[in-house]
């Protein structure tokens, strides 16, 4: 399950780029949604559902723009990807179909998965080994497809 988290600046009373103590710090989770709270130094346990809790005193003295994980109730940065990591290719997904008939999994059994208590990565493992043209994407667009189907199925699994 991804539960990476992503700060911004909200606010801009100071100019280090540094999370101080009293700033207002937007948190972006994995779904898309956007968390506002405040970095005090003696914060409660913050906690963000299934992703996890964390104390926002942990924020302070971080850089803006971070990525996180929640491990433990601790926050652990998640480092950017390494530039031999990213893929260098001329490929396109512009003669890729995909229309209708490259999922496999039919709307009824992701819906069954989801009552039967199926984790939500498991339920978008089952979906892209279902896709008949994931193999033929591009890491970026396998990437892509993996976060659009990760904010759907938690959005489907977590709103009232």
């Amino acid at each position: 399950m991804d539960t990476s988290l992503n700060t911004e600046r909200h606010t801009s009373n100071n100019r280090d780029g540094k999370v101080r103590p009293g700033n207002t710090v937007l948190l972006r989770t994995p779904n898309g949604d956007v968390r506002c709270l405040k970095a005090e130094p003696d914060s409660p346990l913050l906690s963000l559902g299934k992703l996890g809790s964390f104390h926002a005193s942990e924020l302070i003295d971080q850089p803006y723009g971070l990525t996180f994980e929640i491990i433990d109730k601790n926050l652990a940065i998640v480092p950017p990807p390494a530039l031999e990591d990213v893929e260098d290719t001329d490929a396109t997904n512009e003669l890729i179909n995909d229309g209708e008939y490259v999922q496999l999994l039919t709307l009824e059994e992701i819906e069954a998965l989801k009552m039967s208590g199926a984790h939500g990565s498991d339920i978008i493992r089952k979906q892209i080994e279902q896709h008949t043209n994931y193999s033929l994407k591009t890491e970026y667009s396998k990437e892509k497809y993996k976060k659009k189907k990760t904010a759907k199925v938690f959005e489907d699994l977590y709103s009232p």
